[in-house]
């Protein structure tokens, strides 16, 4: 239970205990319960929307799952979409790149990103029509953040070095599996969706690679949020067909 401890301090913002978030290595070895607390995050928005869906209209209704969202995670991967939009659209080396993904303050790239993603996230709830969308992103984009972090470092220390040391391949399956599971319980439209956010997250990934050398937790985070995005836009435009 310690892990799974772990997995809802580090992505969410309950205090479960005095550990600092940046226990890495230990944060490894939770894998596999990043997508199960996916899962609950996505819970917490169904029954908000179920909640709210009589009181409020579908663009405030909207409006409204995205901050409940955004508040609920703490902006953990939203902070990483800044910084990877900050680094890799900079006209610069490597270095300075990272140099920039390290500064807390966000830039005018990282500025443009978060409002894309945020904008995006409410267009896309404004259609959804039976909340799987909703139950579904907040897993599956935290698995694709596991799978971008285990790729090749873009820096000799830093979070996902620490990160690969308590990742084990057994966690990986064990959330694979997980979410599998839960695709296969939402059906076809799922497995389009889920297909559309690797694929973003295999983008995502191959620019850090060209720009960046690698990936660090940032373009983890960032890989994280797109592929919510994609997730919530695919259901959409099903709901529209």
């Amino acid at each position: 239970m310690r892990s799974l401890a772990n997995a809802i301090r580090f992505l969410t913002i309950l205090p479960l205990s005095q550990r600092e978030r940046s226990e890495h290595i230990a944060l490894g070895k939770s894998a596999p319960w990043f997508p199960i607390v996916g899962l609950a995050i996505g819970a917490v928005l169904v029954l908000t929307e179920w909640a709210l869906r009589s009181v409020l209209n579908p663009p405030l209704l909207a409006v409204t799952l995205v901050v409940v969202w955004a508040t609920l995670t703490g902006g953990l991967h939203l902070d990483g979409v800044a910084d990877f939009a900050d680094g890799v659209f900079l006209a610069a080396e490597k270095e300075r790149r990272l140099e920039v993904m390290r500064d807390p303050a966000i830039g005018g790239f990282g500025a443009i990103a978060i409002v894309f993603v945020l904008l995006m996230k409410t267009g896309a709830l404004v259609g959804e029509a039976d909340g799987r969308g909703l139950l579904l992103a907040p897993a599956i984009g935290r698995w694709i953040s596991l799978l971008v972090a285990i790729q090749k470092p873009a820096k000799a220390t830093g979070m996902v070095v620490e990160l690969q040391r308590g990742i084990t391949r057994r966690g990986l399956v064990a959330a694979s599996l997980a979410c599998a599971v839960l695709v296969g319980f939402l059906g076809w439209g799922a497995v389009l969706a889920v297909l559309l956010a690797m694929l973003v997250g295999v983008v995502v990934m191959r620019m850090a690679r060209v720009r960046l050398g690698g990936v660090t937790g940032d373009v983890a985070g960032a890989a994280c949020e797109v592929a919510e995005v994609a997730i919530l836009v695919a259901f959409s435009l099903g709901a529209r067909s």
